[in-house]
């Protein structure tokens, strides 16, 4: 794969058009796509990751009991709030006021993590257990970099 570096504040692009038109550019992870020639825009983080903007909430993971999810340590999680968990939604469970991410598991009323080092926590009838919210997207930083919050 060759990719051109691009330095957006030292270039001499004339308007903001030109920038995001090479900024909507899909870059090719195998062979360039003959495709480039029609590129279209990219909308912005927000509309792509958030529908409901005044439910949504923003939290760092921590720890490996996700990882068969794409959810590592360190990865940034949008959660929202409004939207009703289904069978094997992720989502974060406030367990007698301690707060989880894991898989929820109706069929066998259990919250079951996605990695097989960890047990699941039942669901009995007698603790208090409240979803907070279903992990919508996860942002994983790469090697040597991290989130700053």
């Amino acid at each position: 794969m060759n990719v051109t570096p691009l330095c957006i504040l030292h270039s001499t692009f004339k308007s903001t058009n030109e920038v995001l038109s090479v900024l909507s550019r899909r870059l090719a992870c195998g062979f360039p796509s003959p495709a480039d020639d029609y590129s279209e825009s990219i909308p912005s983080l927000n509309e792509l990751l958030i529908k409901h903007p005044a439910a949504t909430i923003l939290a760092k993971a921590e720890g490996d009991s996700m990882i068969e999810r794409g959810i590592l340590d360190g990865s940034l999680l949008i959660i929202d709030r409004s939207i009703r968990p289904e069978d094997d939604s992720t989502i974060v469970a406030s367990i007698a006021g301690e707060l989880t991410v894991k898989v929820l598991d109706l069929k066998n009323k259990i919250l079951r993590p996605a990695n097989p080092k960890h047990p699941p926590i039942p669901l009995p009838e007698d603790i208090d257990v409240m979803c907070e919210g279903v992990v919508t997207y996860c942002i994983s930083p790469q090697k040597n970099f991290a989130f700053s919050c």
